[in-house]
């Protein structure tokens, strides 16, 4: 990925919309970034990635946090990048959630989030991405990094610079977690820990079972399996086999007794078949006896039969002559009937006559009183139009009332509106002088934002200035001590001086010594060549190893290079930190804040103080812009004042109203006597006229309509009387005729008089239930005697048995059936309950022996994976160590070049104390030293150093393991000032080995050596309004 244009509008300190042409590098591969504290330098790295992946490189700052304060609130956050990615130019715009003020009306509205992203083909847009979640897939599939892994290869934010280097194995594995997704891993070991609690837990869910079954075992009298369920560790197979024996022998007392219950059940089949011939011949005997007795009570009854038989004969012949007896009765009634309706019909003929009279009277009386109950109706009449006239002004007398309430109330909303409409304009003056203050707030709430910022500068600074003094006086220290061990060395190298030149003198006296023993006198002397010898030496000296002294003077000779180094090293150090005391104490003097003070605490306190203030005015300015809640007030007057106006025009045509119905209820009032303007009263006598009326004339009706029918009544009674003096006569003849043809039928049968016939008559029922009685009488004794002869037959020559004696026996027999039943069932759920718990227990041991085979691999695999070993080691960060393995290596390639091969990264391997998990801390192997040590011992520019080579070797691991990736650009920010020339330049040329390849690669930095080594610089300028940028190109 290489940029070519980036434009931001109101983002962070950009107010406006800010372009910046990387194109304008043109085959430049390293530039500068440059501005002054909080200008905005890391806001573009900060734009890029929020453009791609809508998150920032900072962590402590978010998408939505990056809104300008200084924009204009008609201008959008937004972020337009243009960049280019294997030989294609991608261009994407994206806007974070935010907040605008709306286009009609009043207040703000809140905007999603969006992202458009465009392929320029033949500089022509092709939209490939209009949503979010589009966008971001086509940005993840073409760059093939997350957000971590390109925040750690291709932007190194300002204070994660030294995460990777110091952070603990926790932290780290973090980090490496994101960058080489080894979740699959994690993942892994936890599927195992599960796994094996899973099968650890079935296992044990088997015992249990096992000891649950074996509970249900039943040992009987059988000592050997009673002793073995009740060991603590139980022989379980042992166990087994001597259960199934003892089902065996169960099995085997079973079958015994299922024989027995055969031969028993034969027996009591004859035992059966005895009683049930027995009981046939008894049954036969009783039955007998029974016949004979039934015979014998029958012919008891002989002469009751014979008298219903006498009976049944008089009845029949009764029944002969009974019609005429019954004819005779008839007339006889018929007669007496008639001649009493006669006398009853007088009576009431009588009785008719006299009412007649009565009623006839009645309505002459009512008749004389007529005229005097037409003037009731003409008083009725009247006093009904005058309750017509009455309701109609109690009406309009309720209509007046309502009409004076409505206005009432009518009248009293328009007073209220009155005084609300005042109240408006009272308060709008009031929030006119607030608008006023809340602009000013307003402006004083950007005032305090811009302090704060420069607040925050100073406070950075003073806390720089403390670490700096901090570096200065550790290095003071270290440099004494150099110094007092290059002292001791170079006393110790005097001494050895002086030892090695007296071995020396010695050797050269010996051998002087030696020379002059083999001089002639004449001959030539091997070292002069003279033939003289006047001084020959007399004396020679010890002879003295000196190559021990060369050695240690050898060895302290390169002590003393390296402390001359190491001194001259902190030496370059504590100037460079003197340096950056000064170049912070002049941009602390030259800060707008500074006023004298020194101190950081001031600074504090006054950060402190301007937060408050801020917060406050911020309260303030959230609640509702005074000049919104103006316009609300004004709109609110503007509508008070319109239903005011309607309201007084309701008020008046409500009085015109009221005035028309009150002269109404007075003329009512004039046309109705006063004393019928009371209702309940005039419908009183109107309903007491009513009542009178309507009851004489309901009683004259009445008696009018009573005459008619009783005249009428009496015609009808005097006709039936006559009738009734006829039929009488008639029924006479007629009862006579039938009466005397009786007494002759009598005569001729045998009956003596017509009482002895009436004796003889009987009901038809009583008739039939005579024939009936001798009919079953005789039908029983035929039948009787029918079934005595059968069974004297059947009987003859049998005798009685004796049915108790074969009873005994059966019941023995099933007795002795129902115990050994109970036996052998007994033995049979003993027999089936423990073949069933061995079945199961088979089956348990079984699936038992799997899952305790699979839990001895997988429960081993699990205490490996999750760290229980040798090296306390988890297997996710055994893989991150293998990664680490790699960046140290790529890292150390660097760091020995740019530390003159003093210093190499190694990777921790010890086990860590108690429970702790290591294994990706970090050493720093001193080569000056010979010596391990933690990386946190080292100094900020030997730091910065080590973070940059581990930083650069993390981005080749990185791309080499995410096959496919292009990494053109590299963004570092920050951490150049804490070096010396020397590390500068070897930082340089490490950076120069980067760009070398065609990597971009971009620097914030406020060293001036790093600006005279580069040509080009992106300056940012920080004003009131915003920030702006601009490429600067100067020639080296």
């Amino acid at each position: 990925m290489r940029p070519i244009k980036l434009v931001m509008s109101a983002f962070g300190p950009y107010a406006k919309t800010e372009e910046i042409h990387f194109d304008e590098l043109g085959s430049r591969t390293m530039f500068v970034i440059s501005g002054k504290t909080g200008a905005g330098k890391t806001t573009i790295f900060d734009a890029i990635a929020f453009a791609l992946y809508g998150k920032t490189s900072g962590e402590e700052r978010s998408a939505q946090d990056l809104r300008s304060d200084f924009a204009d609130e008609d201008l959008l956050t937004s972020v337009d990048f243009t960049f280019a990615l294997k030989r294609k130019i991608y261009r994407i715009n994206r806007s974070p959630i935010q907040v605008k003020k709306k286009s009609r009306g009043e207040g703000y509205t809140t905007v999603s989030a969006k992202a458009e992203f465009y392929e320029l083909i033949d500089g022509e847009h092709h939209l490939i991405g209009a949503t979010l979640s589009e966008s971001d897939e086509h940005i993840n599939r073409l760059m093939q990094l997350d957000f971590h892994q390109f925040k750690q290869i291709l932007m190194i934010p300002q204070g994660e610079f030294r995460t990777l280097l110091t952070s603990d194995s926790t932290d780290k594995e973090r980090i490496l977690q994101k960058l080489f997704h080894t979740e699959s891993y994690r993942f892994f070991q936890d599927y195992l820990k599960s796994k094996s609690k899973e099968l650890r837990d079935q296992a044990d869910g088997y015992s249990k079972d096992r000891e649950r079954l074996f509970s249900g075992f039943d040992p009987l009298d059988h000592e050997e399996l009673k002793e073995a369920l009740t060991q603590g560790r139980k022989n379980e197979k042992e166990i087994i086999i001597i259960a199934k024996n003892l089902v065996a022998t169960q099995k085997e007392k079973s079958n015994i007794n299922k024989k027995d219950i055969t031969n028993k059940r034969e027996n009591y089949k004859k035992v059966l078949k005895a009683i049930e011939s027995a009981s046939y011949v008894e049954r036969a005997f009783n039955e007998l006896e029974k016949t004979n007795a039934e015979l014998n009570q029958l012919e008891e009854q002989s002469d009751i039969i014979s008298q219903a038989k006498q009976t049944l004969h008089m009845t029949i012949e009764a029944e002969t002559i009974w019609p005429y007896y019954q004819d005779a009765n008839i007339k006889k009634e018929d007669k007496r009937v008639r001649s009493q309706y006669g006398i009853e019909t007088h009576g009431k003929l009588i009785a008719m006559k006299l009412e007649c009279a009565e009623l006839q009277k009645t309505l002459e009386s009512l008749k004389d009183v007529k005229e005097e109950f037409k003037l009731k109706e003409k008083k009725q009449t009247e006093l009904l139009a005058f309750k017509d006239k009455t309701e109609r002004y109690h009406e309009k007398s309720k209509d007046l009332s309502h009409h004076a309430e409505i206005g009432k109330a009518e009248r009293g909303k328009l007073d209220q509106f009155k005084k609300q409409l005042t109240e408006n304009e009272t308060l709008r003056e009031k929030l006119l002088t607030k608008q006023q203050s809340w602009y000013e707030n307003q402006n004083r709430s950007s005032e305090i934002k811009i302090q704060l910022n420069s607040i925050h500068s100073v406070i950075k600074m003073f806390q720089e200035l403390d670490e700096l003094e901090s570096t200065f006086q550790f290095t003071i220290k270290e440099l004494n001590n150099k110094k007092g061990s290059l002292s001791d060395f170079k006393i110790k190298l005097d001494k050895e001086q002086v030892r090695l030149d007296q071995a020396l003198h010695e050797q050269s006296a010996q051998h002087a010594l030696e020379l002059s023993r083999e001089l002639k006198d004449g001959e030539a002397c091997p070292v002069c060549g003279s033939p003289d010898h006047p001084n020959p030496a007399k004396k020679g000296g010890d002879i003295v190893d000196s190559s021990v002294f060369q050695r240690n003077i050898q060895l302290y000779q390169s002590e003393v290079i390296k402390l001359e180094s190491a001194i001259e090293h902190l030496n370059a150090k504590l100037k460079e930190v003197e340096q950056n005391k000064q170049k912070l104490n002049s941009e602390i003097t030259a800060s707008e804040l500074y006023d004298g003070h020194d101190d950081i605490h001031y600074y504090l306190e006054l950060k402190t103080k301007k937060n408050h203030e801020h917060e406050e005015l911020i309260k303030f300015l959230n609640d509702k812009e005074p000049s919104i809640e103006r316009k609300e007030v004004e709109q609110q007057s503007a509508e008070l004042k319109q239903k005011t106006q309607e309201l007084e025009e309701i008020v008046q045509q409500k009085r015109d109203a009221f005035i028309s119905i009150r002269t109404q209820v007075n003329q009512l009032k004039e046309e109705i006597p006063s004393k019928y303007l009371d209702t309940q009263y005039l419908s009183a006598e109107i309903r007491e006229l009513d009542i009178k009326i309507t009851a004489y004339k309901e009683k004259f009706e009445h008696a009018e309509t009573a005459f008619q029918q009783a005249e009428k009544e009496y015609s009808r009674l005097s006709e039936r009387y006559k009738q009734a003096l006829e039929e009488e006569s008639k029924a006479e003849v007629s009862y006579e005729n039938a009466a005397k043809k009786l007494e002759e039928v009598i005569e001729g049968s045998i009956f003596s008089e017509v009482s002895d016939l009436v004796q003889s008559k009987l009901e038809k029922n009583k008739k039939e239930e005579l024939d009936n009685q001798i009919s079953s009488y005789e039908k029983k004794v035929y039948a009787l005697n029918e079934y005595a002869e059968k069974l004297k037959m059947d009987l003859e020559n049998v005798s009685r048995p004796d049915i108790k004696v074969l009873n005994h026996e059966k019941e023995t027999v099933e007795k002795e059936i129902e115990q050994l039943e109970e036996r052998t069932s007994s033995l049979i759920r003993y027999i089936t309950h423990h073949e069933n718990l061995l079945v199961e227990l088979e089956k348990n041991m079984d699936a038992s022996s799997e899952v305790e085979k699979s839990y001895k691999i997988t429960g081993h695999l699990s205490e490996i994976a999750n760290g229980q070993n040798e090296l306390k080691l988890t297997f996710e960060r055994f893989v991150l160590a293998y990664y680490l393995e790699d960046i140290l290596l790529v890292a150390n390639e660097r760091l020995l070049k740019m530390t003159s091969g003093r210093y190499e990264l190694h990777r921790k391997e010890d086990r860590s104390k108690g429970n702790k998990q290591g294994g990706l801390e970090l050493l720093v192997m001193d080569h000056y030293t010979g010596q391990q040590r933690h990386v946190k011992t080292l100094s900020g520019g030997e730091a910065f150093k080590a973070s940059l080579a581990l930083a650069l070797g993390l981005a080749d691991v990185v791309q080499s393991y995410a096959g496919g990736v292009s990494l053109e650009t590299m963004f570092i920010d920050e951490g150049f000032g804490t070096l010396d020339p020397e590390s500068l330049d070897q930082a340089i040329e490490s950076l120069m080995d980067i760009q070398a390849g065609g990597r971009l690669v971009g620097v914030i930095s406020h060293v001036p050596e790093l600006k005279e080594r580069i040509d080009a610089r992106l300056e940012v300028f920080s004003s009131k309004g915003g920030s702006s940028t601009k490429f600067i190109f100067e020639s080296i």
